[in-house]
């Protein structure tokens, strides 16, 4: 098979058949037909440029947050950004500006802008997953996201070729980029971050911890499963609707904070999707509000 070929050229980890229950924060996902942990970006430009052209779908997976993929698994090739590779780099510019690279863990990031004493990553404690992702669905807290920092983004396109986007090419809204709309891997981006001293970044980074410590961290779940309405929350709405505490199979919505379900034990995709119908009946129902997904979902 032509694929072959290309996997001989992988210089990274390859592995047929690997089961994404164990890359996807709620433990859910069948086997990928192919799953590549890529050494570096020649990695990922192989990989991509290949698969547009042989026809094969590809899924980007940081920490395998806010997803949920198919309990028959994924048919093509799922590119994996983590494991402590050479997508993982982070470079301080100046006193403002950081380039972080797709692969980096929001948790790391906060923490190493905080000993250099910049601000304006605080919002997203507590929020899982990669700096990708994080842009990709313009991820965000409490009034604030990711995308609000973003000055320049550097992507590989479908044809394997790089290309770096500035302000006027990108466009950000409420859990929406317009990245969503292209096949492209967003390899690395530079925010602007503001000048403050660690002890003042602290003390933000506490603030928003006490906001966000009702959602179940402890558990396995996907993060937030539907969007929040204008000017309401829909979390909110699904408790008010009666949904918090339901189980179907071994998915459940969290007692602690109605907009995630979890994996109380061997979850599966079905369970998950059908609790959302379930919710998304009954808040249409009470409110007349019909809920949005926030997850990305492969079937």
């Amino acid at each position: 098979m032509k694929i072959e070929r290309l996997l001989t050229k992988i210089k990274g980890v390859v592995l047929k058949g690997e089961p994404l229950s164990n890359h996807t924060s709620i433990g859910i996902g069948g086997p990928a037909d192919y799953f590549i942990i890529p050494e570096d970006v020649e990695d990922v430009r192989r990989v991509i440029a290949f698969c547009k052209e042989a026809g094969i779908e590809v899924l980007f997976l940081g920490q395998g947050s806010n997803v949920l993929i198919s309990d028959e698994g994924f048919r093509g090739v799922v590119l994996k950004f983590v494991d402590g590779r050479n997508l993982q780099g982070i470079c301080f510019l100046d006193q403002f500006r950081v380039e972080v690279q797709a692969g980096v863990p929001l948790k790391r990031l906060i923490n190493l802008s905080q000993e250099k004493g910049l601000s304006g990553l605080e919002f997203a404690i507590g929020i899982p997953g990669s700096l990708g992702g994080a842009i990709w669905t313009n991820a965000g807290a409490n009034s604030h996201a990711i995308g609000s920092l973003v000055e320049q983004v550097t992507v590989i396109q479908e044809d394997g070729e790089i290309k770096r986007l500035c302000n006027g090419d990108m466009f950000f809204s409420y859990r929406y980029s317009n990245f969503q709309e292209k096949s492209w891997f967003i390899w690395k981006a530079v925010l602007r971050l503001e000048p403050s001293t660690p002890a003042e970044i602290a003390k933000r980074i506490r603030v928003f911890w006490e906001k966000r410590k009702k959602q179940p961290f402890s558990c396995q779940s996907a993060g937030c499963i539907f969007k929040n309405p204008p000017g309401d929350y829909a979390g909110r709405l699904i408790e008010q609707a009666g949904c918090k505490g339901m189980v179907i199979g071994g998915a459940k919505v969290s007692e602690s904070h109605a907009n995630f379900i979890i994996n109380i034990g061997g979850a599966k995709a079905r369970d998950v999707l059908q609790l959302m119908e379930i919710i998304k009946e009954k808040v249409k129902e009470k409110f007349g509000v019909e809920l949005e997904p926030e997850i990305a979902i492969y079937l």
